[in-house]
């Protein structure tokens, strides 16, 4: 472990508390975990729109995507795509693209909040009732208050257990019904500021046709 980076970086993010600044285009503030701001005042989540929306053919993207999701297309109403849904706008509209714009049938699949409420079931219902199958995991919740107390106090994180469960559910859902294609929302870090997607994580290539 480098304890030299650590205490840096801890120096850095106590200095940038006492001085609460803004991005010039979006109005991020600095206190987000993570975010950066360059010489200009600009937030790295606004440089990162700026690059997709300059550099991408969008066209080009869709009709690429087209053509790698015929071939899972399911042909007897089967479940050809699962998405791990929240019930957010990101993962929603994710969802909603899939089935009614490119005629794909999803299969929504949540790990319940640790604290549901009833925005968020609304929400989910309203999209159900457009005509989505959905599972709903719900963990023994003996079992899970004791897991969210245990890693409070060993971690400061009381969520680690329901972050392993957002991560494995939908893939073990995906495999157990033979479901081909999983599609994840957005990748948070760099649409809102934080450890942006590396050069080599960025797709920039279309396949040939």
């Amino acid at each position: 472990m480098d304890i030299s980076r650590g205490n840096a970086e801890i120096k850095h993010s106590s200095e940038a508390a006492r001085r609460i600044a803004y991005c010039k285009k979006c109005l991020m503030p600095n206190s987000r975990p993570r975010i950066t701001f360059d010489e200009s005042g600009v937030c790295n989540a606004c440089r990162n729109a700026e690059e997709k929306w300059a550099n991408l053919d969008w066209q080009a993207r869709k009709e690429e995507f087209q053509r790698l999701i015929e071939p899972f297309r399911s042909k007897n109403g089967y479940w050809d795509c699962l998405v791990p849904w929240s019930g957010g706008k990101d993962s929603s509209a994710v969802a909603y693209k899939l089935k009614f714009e490119f005629g794909m049938n999803p299969l929504l699949v949540t790990f319940s909040p640790q604290i549901p409420n009833e925005v968020g079931n609304h929400n989910r219902e309203a999209l159900i009732r457009l005509g989505f199958d959905h599972i709903f995991f719900r963990p023994n919740q003996k079992v899970h208050r004791r897991l969210a107390r245990r890693f409070f106090i060993e971690r400061g994180n009381q969520k680690v257990a329901w972050d392993a469960g957002i991560n494995v559910i939908p893939v073990k859902t995906a495999v157990d019904f033979n479901i081909p294609l999983v599609f994840y929302a957005e990748h948070g870090e760099s649409e809102y500021g934080g450890k942006v997607l590396s050069q080599e994580a960025k797709k920039s290539v279309i396949l040939p046709k």
